[in-house]
């Protein structure tokens, strides 16, 4: 018994040694760190080198910090801002990458390219070797050879075009935009040079979208093998962004088997961009490149007085008597004669937005004098200044072409602020109105719709008491008007579907100008006054 005892210690004991044996090589063979550059501090990189190996089908190249550069990192040859969201990369999966096992260097076979990690004047360098399967491939750092996932290797060595900014990805947010002999500005866009020369002009929506679009696709798709045949006098179709020059033509990108056009520019550098997309850019381009005479710049302008939709939404408008127009969700007017704005007329309102948003005929500028002068606020302090002439034409300021619109358009853009004053008395719905006292006849609403019943009693012609509701409910006023003669009393009682009911009153003469009294004398439409002749007979 004390024998078998002391066989089983002595097992457990050789276990605990081996245990503890293993555990000891296993900490000296495989380190607790498994990041690629242990200690590495990020912040501490100063620049990267990217070598291929030779099987490999793009040369080295040298990416270092540039406190001059737009991006904060630069190619140093050749001469380029570098792409920083492309180094932000790199450097987190620097940070966040481990590797799963570890070998001799030998294991992982031929290297086929190389990062160097400049450090100030130290170096950390990583080798690409093998790939091991499809999902992992070994890296070689010292004397030994690391297994990451493929991700890993392909994150720290990315093909070189991620290194390229896109030149053109913020095109649409620029505030100049000169591309060969033409120059647009702002928002919305107008042309402000063409052939070199200055000139003002509203340009189509459409035609600035396609550019704008195909300037959008001209990514970066290729570096070039060999040296590109640059014109160094730019006189090749530039490219330029805010006044600074972005990318000039520069031939054929010399790249095997593709068909890519080469561009190079200051920050750039030698480039290749997709041939289809250089050339959908050049014909995008070419519909600005037209004669400065009416019929060359009337393909150009566009033909709304007011680009409506997309970014320009009117905020006012300033009409041709100098009243205020205040376009919020409930429109309002100041009339200069009256001391406080009040509600807009939605109808008038309406009418003069869809003026100003419809398409017009472009013609030369009239050398009359204007009849009225409209001014159309936007957002941004966008402001677009209208001279109505006679005729029908408008023109927007100084521009060199007119808008013909028509003279009732015309009328309308000219209109002042008194006439969009909002005349409705009251609003209902006309269902709900259950009888209508007209003087001493009262018509009351039947269990059925369209069925009413008259008091005292009478012949009842209920279309015609559907009409007088229908125009009673909403009544709109169409001027003011002198104090009526023998007016009688109107009331419409109200029974809503919910809530107390309620009565509406008014004063209704039939002359002069069928006149209604309800705070102020006003002039109502001739219709009511002519059915409530024919309902009171």
């Amino acid at each position: 018994m004390i024998a078998s005892r002391t066989a089983v210690l002595v097992a457990w004991a050789i276990a605990l040694l081996l245990a503890v044996a293993l555990l000891l090589g296993r900490g000296h063979d495989t380190p607790s760190d498994r990041t690629l550059v242990p200690e590495l501090s990020i912040a501490a990189i100063t620049g990267f080198e990217w070598v291929s190996g030779p099987r490999a089908s793009s040369p080295g190249f040298r990416i270092v910090r540039d406190a001059r550069s737009s991006t904060g990192w630069k190619w140093t040859d050749p001469a380029a801002d570098a792409e920083s969201q492309a180094i932000e990369d790199v450097m987190a999966a620097l940070r966040g990458a481990q590797w799963h096992r570890r070998a001799d260097r030998a294991a992982g076979g031929a290297v086929t390219s190389k990062l160097t990690i400049e450090l100030g004047d130290a170096r950390a360098i990583i080798e690409l070797a093998q790939p091991l399967g499809e999902e992992q491939r070994w890296l070689v750092i010292g004397e030994y050879a690391v297994l990451v996932d493929s991700w890993v290797a392909r994150a720290i060595a990315p093909d070189p075009v991620a290194f390229r900014i896109h030149p053109f990805s913020k095109v649409g947010q620029a505030d100049q935009l000169e591309v060969g002999s033409f120059t647009l500005s702002g928002s919305p866009r107008r042309l402000t040079k063409l052939a070199g020369l200055p000139i003002e002009l509203l340009v189509d929506a459409v035609a600035v979208e396609h550019l704008e679009a195909a300037l959008g696709d001209l990514a970066i798709v290729a570096l070039p093998n060999g040296k590109i045949p640059v014109d160094t006098n730019y006189r090749g179709t530039r490219i330029a962004l805010n006044g600074t020059l972005v990318a000039v033509e520069a031939g054929r990108c010399p790249v095997p088997d593709r068909e890519h056009h080469a561009i190079f520019g200051p920050a750039l550098g030698p480039s290749c961009v997709s041939e289809p997309a250089w050339q959908r850019m050049i014909t995008a381009a070419a519909v600005f490149d037209v004669p400065r005479d009416l019929a060359g710049l009337a393909t150009l302008i566009d033909r709304r007085l007011v680009p409506i939709g997309g970014s320009i939404e009117p905020l006012g408008v300033t009409l041709a008597d100098g009243s205020a127009l205040e376009l919020s969700r409930k429109p309002r007017v100041k009339v200069p004669a009256q001391p406080a704005a009040r509600d807009a007329d939605p109808e008038r309102v309406a009418e003069l937005l869809a003026v100003l948003a419809m398409p017009a005929e472009p013609v030369a500028s009239p050398t009359a004098r204007p009849i009225a002068r409209v001014v159309v606020t936007a957002e941004r302090n966008t402001t677009f200044e209208l001279s109505v002439f006679p005729g029908g034409i408008v023109v927007r300021k100084t521009e060199p072409l007119g808008l013909r619109i028509g003279e009732g358009s015309a009328a309308i853009l000219a209109r002042a602020g008194a006439a969009y004053v909002d005349r409705t008395l009251w609003s209902e719905e006309p269902t709900t109105v259950h009888s209508i006292q007209l003087g001493g006849v009262t018509y009351t609403r039947g269990a059925v719709v369209g069925e009413w019943t008259r008091a005292p009693q009478g012949a009842v012609d209920a279309a015609a008491v559907d009409q007088l509701v229908r125009l009673l409910a909403v009544p709109r006023s169409s001027s003011d008007a002198p104090v009526p003669t023998d007016p009688i009393a109107v009331i419409l009682s109200i029974v809503p579907p919910s809530g107390p009911p309620s009565e509406r009153k008014l004063l209704l003469g039939i002359t002069p100008r069928c006149a209604a009294t309800v705070t102020g004398t006003i002039a109502l439409d001739p219709r009511v006054c002519a059915l409530v002749t024919k309902l009171t007979r």
